[in-house]
């Protein structure tokens, strides 16, 4: 990241522990990271519960996420064990022919936008579990937010491609089915 033409904004080098801290919190390995001098809030998805409710032994969730409009991707990972039983995407059933067991850690939702910025999804899992996210949502603008107020890439720079180098990304934790 420290190129020198953003190495005023980003000019403090991270620590081993630090960098091990974000590649096991976010999951995602990096070979640099710097950090910013000041920080910066990046608006993350809104996410609406429309209904929760028992059916059939099951509980089923009916949840609208709802992204900024400069987010392209949207990742869920569960930090728990998970069973889900069925599964809809705007409507779209997945199919299974056992329960789908994601272990706690694991994405289990990868999803591009391709204009519209929200996404329809229903969940039905076992009445003892409960859902527990890290939501991360991402917009390769990184460069051109305003709130960091960086300079133009020099032309002799491109970003790369199917690579989020530009990425800004806002890590959110949702909780759903407890009782507190």
């Amino acid at each position: 990241v420290n190129s020198g033409w953003n190495g005023d904004i980003f000019n403090q080098s991270t620590s081993l522990e630090k960098r091990s801290e974000f590649w096991n919190q976010y999951k995602k390995p990096v070979r640099n990271l710097s950090q910013l001098n000041d920080a910066i809030v990046i608006d993350g998805i809104k996410l609406a519960v429309n209904s929760s409710k028992y059916i059939n032994g099951k509980l089923r969730f009916d949840l609208t996420l709802i992204a900024n409009s400069n987010t392209e991707v949207l990742e869920i990972f569960t930090n728990q064990k998970l069973t889900i039983h069925r599964m809809s995407i705007e409507g779209r059933q997945a199919i299974f022919t056992s329960p789908l067991q994601i272990n706690q850690g694991n994405r289990f939702l990868h999803y591009y936008f391709d204009g519209k910025k929200q996404i329809n999804l229903v969940l039905e899992i076992s009445t003892d579990q409960k859902l527990d996210w890290q939501v991360q949502s991402h917009s390769l603008d990184l460069l051109n937010r305003v709130e960091f107020n960086l300079q133009s890439r020099p032309k002799h720079q491109i970003q790369k491609p199917f690579i989020k180098s530009d990425n800004a990304v806002s890590v959110q934790s949702f909780s759903f089915g407890y009782d507190e």
